[in-house]
Order: structure tokens, then C-alpha cells, then sequence
């Protein structure tokens, strides 16, 4: 007869729980498996989207290197994709292209964003800087289904137009008159104005003087003058006061008093020269003279000598001023009213702008000797135009001396606005004061002028209005000091710009 084991039932459980156990643990095991499998395949994915994304960045890179307008002539913010026929280099078309890889579809495009600049560092900015049409930002999107989600991967990086060329000018020996257009830098010039053009530049004649700026030249804020009976005189609001070479034109305007004329030719009846012949006059060094006239003061002084009332006759040494910032400094007199003071800083009773900061301001300056010389016409050799980058200028700047330059570029080799057809009448310069052809400065005008900080220091010049642009010319402007005492002397003349 067999016997009953106890420990029998026993084992038979301990192997019915390793059983179960087992069965657990290798379920774990698949569950761990199908995730490690699930997330190296999602990882797989991404890698793919990401080798893709990076791939078409470099791409469209190199097609932007090969030839920039390939991708500047694109539309900003538009999907497109590239192709790549049999022996050709890529060739871009609009819409998104798909790729399938190890069983999985990928979509794949490129979009093209502008890019804005700090005008002060040259920085990228997000936004309130000025665009650099030389700088593109390129989005790649590479989208993908991965078990029924979506994924999608965008890559982001600039290009920028970077291949670049000189222009270099180092000698004007060869004369006047040549107007091109030229490949290579020359010795010629086309026209000049006080300038000797030879090895170097420099003003000829430094006896002859050049007003800076001329027009309605009272500063918007700084624009008052005070009298302690009448109160604020406004030398901005009439819109007539105009500070020259040699006089002031115009006449101001007092809330208690009216108008106060400063020239008779210009009062506000008209010319009154042949009632009462009056002005206020100055010289190369600021100093005013003469009296202006009100119907209900009479005449205002604006030196002790307009009544022979200074110091050396006995009585107070007093005059207007005008120093080399526009600032007019000193005071007046009236014989009704007493003293004008044209400037809290050194008012008659001393500097009262801690009370209140009134000054009258002109962008006049004292007249210097100017010279001046255009170039020939330069073909950079690109149908499609250049980015222009910097001028700059080398040589010797004695102290208070200036060089400026305004800068023309055009599609057409004569200066005209409607390439390719190019038979525009006014040519390069000319009556045009802006635009293509024109002779302009960062403010898009004639009015304002590219002034390097120095000798060997580029400024950059505006691809706002000398973008793509096949030709250009430059024209340098060199001032004199205030005494018209020294020139600077140019050596060099660079252009810089990238094809």
C-alpha cells in the first residue's frame, strides 16, 4: 500500500506559483520588448525626419551659394521643394515632395522667411530691426504617420549672400570725362568740382566756401527764445526762419507781441527792403549782427555794436552767437522790454535750465570748402545685380574734416529705372533725386550722405535701394575744418558687395 506524502502537495503548488510566476514575468518580458521595439522605432523615425530635414537645409544652402538669386527671386513664406534632374544642379519647384523610407512616407518642404537686422549691431532681430534682403531664413518641415500620430520635425537656419568682391579705386590720374562703364578699376573719373584728382584727393581751393545745409533749418523742439515781459518767442512755428550762409531769413512769433521780423525782404507783409532796410547778418564764425523789428517793441539787437552799446562806448557787451552744434548762445536787447536770452545755459543772469531748458537750435553750420568727384560708371558683370555691401575710404582726416559719399546703382548701364529696356531720358543723376540712377544716401534722397567714421572704417550701404543691382557709381564729398584751413587727402576709395 502506497503512502501518502504531505510534502507531495506542496511541491505540486510551489510549482503551479512558478508556473504562474513565469508566465508573468515573461509577459513583462514581451510587454518591454514590444516598447523597446515601439520607441526604437519612433527614435528610427526621427532620425530619418531629421537626416532629412538636415539634408535639404544644406541643399538649399548650396543653391543659394551657387547662385543667390535662385532663392531671392522665391516667394517669402511659400512651400517648395527641390528636384534634382540628371545632370543638372538642383532645381526648385513649388509644393512639398514625399519620400518613402523603410515602409514609412515622409513629407518634405522648405520655406524661405525675411530677416531683420539691429541698425546699430548688425544683429539678427525677432522684429523692430531693419531688413537685410542679403539674409534669408530657411524653415525645413518634415511631417510623418507613426502608429496614427502625427509627427512633425522643422529644422530652422540663415543663409546669407556672402560671396564677395571689391571694387578699388587708388588713383584718378588719368582724367575727367571717362564715363564707362568699366569691369576694372581704372584711373579715370567722370567729373570733379574742387578736387585734385590724381594719386589722391583733396580739395584744391580751401578759400571757397560751402554752405552745409540751406532751407526751413529751426529745430521742431529746440526753438524758443526768452524775455522775462513777453515770454517765449517761437522761431519754428511761421515755418520761415531760415538760418544761411550769410543772413537769417523769416520772421518768428510772440503770443503777446506778433511777428518779429528778421530780414525786411522776407517780412511777414513781404518785402518791406525799400520801407526800412534791415537784417541779421553773420559770419564764418557765427557771430550775428544787426536788429530785428516788432510793430510793438521796435527793434531787437542781437549785438551791442547794432547800437553802439558795448563795453568800449560805456555801456554792456552783449551778442547772439550761433557754434558749430546749431545752438545759438548769448542774448539780445530790447529798449522796451530789456534783455532776450537765446539759450538757458548761458542766459544773461547765468544758466537758468534747471528751470527751464529752452534752446534755439539750427542745422546750420559755419560754411566749409567743399570738393567733390563722381566716378565712372562700374559693371559688376552680374545680369541679375549684386547685394551691395560697405564703401570706405582710405587716407588722412585732419581734425574737424569730413568725407561723405552718396552712392547710384542701376540695372541699366545708363543710369535708367526700366530694365531691360533701359531708354530713360534723365540718365544717371541728373534731375533724379531718387530712385535708380540717383545719387543717394541711407535716407533714399540727396539729402543724406554715407559718412564713414574715418579713414580704414566701412559704412554700410543701404540694400534697401541698391539691392540686385548690376551697375553703380559713387560720388565722394570731402569738407574742409570750420577755419577752411585743412582737406582731408583720400588715398583709396573700396566698394564691397556679393554676387
Amino acid at each position: 500500500m502506497k503512502r501518502f506524502n504531505p510534502l507531495s502537495g506542496q511541491a505540486l503548488l510551489e510549482l503551479l506559483i512558478g508556473i504562474t510566476l513565469g508566465g508573468i514575468f515573461i509577459a513583462g518580458a514581451v510587454s518591454i520588448i514590444v516598447l523597446s521595439l515601439r520607441v526604437d522605432f519612433q527614435s528610427s523615425s526621427t532620425q530619418v525626419a531629421s537626416e532629412l530635414a538636415q539634408s535639404l537645409n544644406d541643399q538649399v544652402r548650396s543653391v543659394a551659394a551657387n547662385d543667390w538669386r535662385d532663392v531671392d527671386s522665391l516667394s517669402l513664406e511659400t512651400a517648395y521643394h527641390l528636384n534634382y534632374p540628371d545632370g543638372y544642379f538642383f532645381t526648385v519647384d513649388t509644393g512639398s515632395e514625399v519620400l518613402d523610407i523603410d515602409g514609412i512616407s515622409y513629407t518634405r518642404n522648405f520655406k524661405l522667411y525675411s530677416v531683420q537686422r539691429d541698425s546699430i549691431t548688425n544683429e539678427i532681430v525677432s522684429s523692430g530691426g531693419v531688413s537685410d534682403p542679403s539674409t534669408l531664413d530657411i524653415q525645413v518641415t518634415v511631417s510623418w504617420n507613426n502608429n496614427g500620430e502625427e509627427e512633425t520635425l522643422v529644422f530652422n537656419s540663415y543663409t546669407t549672400r556672402y560671396h564677395n568682391l571689391d571694387y578699388v579705386q587708388v588713383d584718378w590720374s588719368g582724367g575727367a570725362g571717362f564715363e564707362g562703364p568699366v569691369t576694372e578699376p581704372v584711373t579715370t573719373y567722370f567729373t570733379e568740382l574742387n578736387f585734385s584728382a590724381n594719386e589722391s584727393l583733396f580739395i584744391t581751393d580751401l578759400s571757397t566756401s560751402t554752405v552745409i545745409s540751406e532751407g526751413t533749418n529751426i529745430d521742431s523742439e529746440e526753438k524758443y527764445v526768452w524775455n522775462d515781459v513777453l515770454g517765449w518767442i517761437d522761431f519754428f512755428e511761421t515755418n520761415t526762419v531760415t538760418v544761411s550762409s550769410t543772413r537769417i531769413f523769416g520772421y518768428a512769433l510772440s503770443p503777446n507781441l506778433g511777428f518779429v521780423a528778421l530780414d525786411c525782404s522776407t517780412s511777414p507783409i513781404g518785402d518791406i527792403c525799400d520801407q526800412s532796410n534791415f537784417a541779421i547778418t553773420h559770419d564764418d564764425d557765427g557771430i550775428l549782427k544787426g536788429a530785428a523789428w516788432n510793430d510793438q517793441i521796435g527793434w531787437i539787437s542781437f549785438n551791442c555794436e547794432t547800437t553802439n552799446n558795448c563795453l568800449s562806448q560805456g555801456g554792456l557787451d552783449y551778442g547772439v552767437t550761433i557754434d558749430g552744434s546749431g545752438y545759438f548762445n548769448g542774448w539780445g536787447w530790447n529798449d522796451v522790454t530789456g534783455w532776450i536770452s537765446f539759450n538757458c545755459d548761458n542766459s544773461f543772469i547765468g544758466n537758468t535750465c534747471g528751470l527751464s531748458n529752452y534752446k534755439l537750435r539750427t542745422n546750420w553750420n559755419a560754411p566749409v570748402s567743399e570738393g567733390s568727384l563722381i566716378s565712372s560708371i562700374i559693371d559688376t558683370g552680374m545680369g541679375g545685380g549684386v547685394a551691395y555691401n560697405f564703401i570706405m575710404w582710405q587716407g588722412t582726416a585732419p581734425a574737424n574734416t569730413a568725407v561723405l559719399f552718396r552712392f547710384a546703382s542701376s540695372n541699366c548701364s545708363n543710369g535708367a529705372t526700366n530694365a531691360p529696356i533701359c531708354d530713360q531720358n534723365l540718365g544717371w543723376g541728373g534731375e533724379k533725386t531718387s530712385g535708380e540712377g540717383a545719387f543717394i544716401g541711407p535716407g533714399g534722397d540727396e539729402n543724406t550722405y554715407y559718412q564713414p567714421a574715418g579713414p580704414n572704417n566701412q559704412v554700410n550701404l543701404s540694400r534697401l535701394y541698391h539691392n540686385n543691382h548690376r551697375y553703380f557709381r559713387y560720388e565722394v564729398i570731402a569738407h574742409s575744418d570750420q577755419n577752411r584751413s585743412s582737406s582731408p587727402e583720400i588715398y583709396t576709395i573700396i566698394v564691397n558687395w556679393s554676387r
